[in-house]
């Protein structure tokens, strides 16, 4: 048996697994297993420190072939008389007969049992895909609205990268400009690779200054794309979206210009950003009468969990759950924008301001405000809050589930964030199912037994 005993690697604890619940599994580990020798038995007579050090140094821990797992455990905590789980496995014991010993004895060892308490629990950024566009999209995207206004953008942008986020969103405006230019250096002097990465800009809408008029005009937007694709040193954009919609120019004329740009290789994809049903319908039904036209493959209007009761900016436009459906029927992605509220569904403001006299705020909170904070939307976030409680996530990574969560895989999050720790505390830890979407939104629908709060 001591002839059987190897020194195994061991994967390194998961940064939220403490020290102690790995030392009190590998004293679990040594008080029931057969082995004799001391320093076999896995160092238990060793101090303190030095067990430190060994799980610092994970190929020095002596054990069996079948090697403790312990790169997956994370801490439990119990509230209200439940189990809460902060990753995705949780500490179980269970017999298991080591192949190399030919007795019938078995020998007890701590294993990785996964455990979740929502069968559906992520580890990564989900993957989407845009119609026309032949490449896999994160269906988190990371919106470059204020990367202006970070100190070290590069920084920033490479921790996003590397959570696995691969689509960033931009638009003329933003930054005046600024935001591309930046988005542009980061990319040549990361050398990343083209078809790795997917780039989205925006066009035809003027800047807050200006409340945000539209110009969708051929010359406009052909203006900006190409300033655009100077800014970011590309040849084309995965998608070019337009910000806004004027509705004095005919569907047709759009349809048939956006249609030569994508012809000539300048974009791939072309979308539309706050345009009614009514006219996106109307672009998409055009395009299918000539074989020469391309059709609009992206929609981004406000969608979110909070429903604002009228259009939060003026030329803009939100979606119901039920018309993200609809998109879906017509092979349409949606860029949601605004997926917490600009903070609501995160906890921002109380139910006083349901009664707060506009009039007294400035212009930003008050379109804020005035669309977001109502009895309805309060009761959506105060359930929200209850299950990212249950579930031992983040109210803002909840939020963004429910996004994700709607029917299709055609749902895309915009996240805009200065701070990369609330990027990646944002990204979904796990996948509602249809009862808890349907639950959070209306409050009519009870969960399943697997998720009940109390």
């Amino acid at each position: 048996l001591k002839r059987r005993v190897q020194r195994l690697p061991v994967q390194q604890l998961h940064p939220s697994a403490s020290f102690r619940a790995a030392s009190q599994m590998t004293a679990f580990a040594a008080q029931h297993s057969k082995l004799t020798c001391p320093k076999q038995s896995l160092n238990t007579q060793r101090s303190r420190t030095n067990r430190r050090r060994k799980l610092e140094h994970p190929h020095s821990i002596a054990i069996s072939r079948q090697a403790l797992r312990l790169g997956d455990f994370t801490n439990t905590g119990t509230s209200a008389g439940r189990t809460r789980c902060y990753g995705r496995r949780r500490l179980s014991v269970q017999m298991v007969a080591d192949p190399l010993l030919n007795k019938s004895s078995a020998v007890k060892q701590v294993v990785g049992t996964c455990v979740p308490l929502n069968p559906n629990r992520l580890d990564e950024i989900q993957r989407g895909h845009i119609p026309a566009l032949k490449k896999d999209v994160s269906r988190i995207v990371y919106g470059t609205l204020f990367l202006n206004q970070v100190s070290d953008p590069f920084s920033l942008l490479d921790q996003i990268w590397e959570s696995g986020c691969n689509a960033f969103d931009c638009a003329r405006i933003y930054g005046d400009g600024e935001c591309e230019y930046i988005l542009g250096d980061w990319l040549k002097s990361r050398r990343i690779n083209r078809e790795e990465v997917i780039v989205v800009t925006k066009g035809g809408s003027a800047p807050q200054s200006r409340q945000w008029a539209p110009d969708i005009s051929e010359e406009t937007i052909r203006s900006e794309l190409d300033t655009s694709l100077k800014a970011l040193q590309l040849d084309f954009v995965d998608s070019l979206i337009l910000h806004r919609d004027d509705e004095r120019l005919e569907v047709a004329y759009v349809v048939e210009y956006m249609s030569k740009i994508m012809k000539e290789g300048l974009a791939r994809t072309w979308g539309v950003s706050n345009w009614s049903s009514a006219r996106t319908n109307e672009a998409l039904a055009y395009a299918r009468t000539k074989a020469s036209l391309v059709a609009p493959s992206i929609d981004s209007p406000q969608f979110s969990l909070a429903e604002p009761v009228r259009p939060v900016w003026p030329g803009t436009t939100f979606a119901k759950a039920d018309q993200i459906a609809q998109r879906a029927e017509h092979n349409l992605a949606v860029f949601s924008w605004e997926c917490l509220g600009k903070g609501f569904l995160a906890g921002k403001w109380d139910r006083s301001m349901v009664s707060k006299d506009l009039g007294s705020l400035g212009f930003r909170e008050r379109q804020i405000v005035g669309a977001y904070c109502v009895p309805q939307n309060f009761d959506r976030r105060d359930r929200l809050m209850a299950l990212a409680d249950h579930y031992g996530c983040s109210p803002a990574s909840l939020a963004l589930a429910y996004i994700l969560g709607q029917p299709g895989e055609h749902c895309f999050a915009l996240v805009g964030t200065t701070k990369a720790e609330h990027f990646k505390e944002s990204i979904p830890k796990i996948q509602l199912s249809a009862p808890e979407i349907k639950w959070l939104s209306t409050g009519e629908v009870e969960l399943p037994p697997s998720s009940a709060l109390i």
